[in-house]
Formats: structure tokens, C-alpha cells, sequence
């Protein structure tokens, strides 16, 4: 699917995403994903894998804090992150992949424009639904509190 921007999500982008929700299918190489981070190539034409982990119980895994802060504050990113949480109801443990458009004031006009163009279509070629996306400029757009609301859980799980 391509964006108003112009940029073609590619398979690798969509592959990582399956490695992050869910188990990957048999075709598909590799392991379960923590969280991946994704940014624009230099060239403004498409889409790059900079970040991921592999092994979700993996000792020294990011946790969701880690990464958010990780992220720069003069360029864009989109983050994949499988993020734990327990539900209201019940208490149980649950998670739920989390697709974090991040475009802080300090990055350019472009790249913030070319970032919220290609967002709609990152969300579409991945089927990313409404509650499961968020959008930020700011660390306090996408802290840990405002993915509970979104997500509707209790509390996060805090590795």
C-alpha cells in the first residue's frame, strides 16, 4: 500500500509488525518480537527497520520506557511495541502491540509531514486498529499512562 506521501509499506515493515503481534507464521523466519523501531531512509522514499528485539523474555529487554526515551528528538520514528499490561476486570495478564508514531517538534517540517502522511498507510498495510495506535511530539503523548487509556488496562507491567 503506498501513502500520501508516496511511500510503499514494504513486506520487511509488515513481516516485523507479525513478529510482534503475534506468532509468525510458518513461512516466516525468525522469532517473537518485543518491539521494533522503524525509521524513514535519508532519501525520504521509504521505510527502514533500525531497532529490534528478539527473545521477549530475554534478559536486558527494553522495556517500554527504555524505548520511548531511546527515541531521538530531532527525527521521526515508528515503534512496534508489544506492550503488558492487566486488565481492569479481572486483574489478568494480557498485551497488546502498540504502534507509536513519534514526531518530535525538533525534526524537520518534512519529515514531520512525510511521517504523518505515511501513517495512515503503515496503520492500513498493517491492520493496526484505532486502539492500538497513538501519536506524539512529546514523551508525555505516549508515556505509559496515556497507552493504559488507550488500551484500556489497569496497569502496566513493568519489566
Amino acid at each position: 500500500m503506498s501513502s500520501g506521501s508516496g511511500i510503499k509499506i514494504a513486506d520487511d515493515i509488515k513481516v516485523a509488525y507479525n513478529h510482534t503481534h503475534m506468532k509468525p507464521k510458518k513461512d516466516e523466519e525468525g522469532s517473537k518480537l518485543r518491539y521494533v523501531i522503524i525509521k524513514f531512509n535519508e532519501k525520504n522514499d521509504g521505510l527502514e527497520l533500525v531497532d529490534r528485539n528478539e527473545g521477549v523474555e530475554q534478559e536486558g529487554v527494553k522495556s517500554y520506557v527504555d524505548v520511548i526515551s531511546s527515541l531521538p528528538d530531532n527525527d521521526v520514528r515508528y515503534v512496534f511495541y508489544d506492550f503488558p499490561f492487566l486488565t481492569k476486570a479481572s486483574d489478568a495478564k494480557s498485551s497488546k502491540v502498540i504502534c507509536v508514531s513519534w514526531h518530535p517538534q525538533g525534526s524537520t517540517v518534512k519529515r514531520r509531514m512525510i511521517c504523518a502522511s505515511t501513517f495512515t498507510a503503515l496503520k492500513t498495510a498493517c491492520k493496526i486498529q484505532a486502539n492500538e495506535s497513538v501519536e506524539g511530539d512529546d514523551a508525555s503523548d505516549v508515556d505509559v499512562d496515556t497507552i493504559l487509556k488507550k488500551i484500556g488496562g489497569k496497569s502496566a507491567i513493568l519489566d
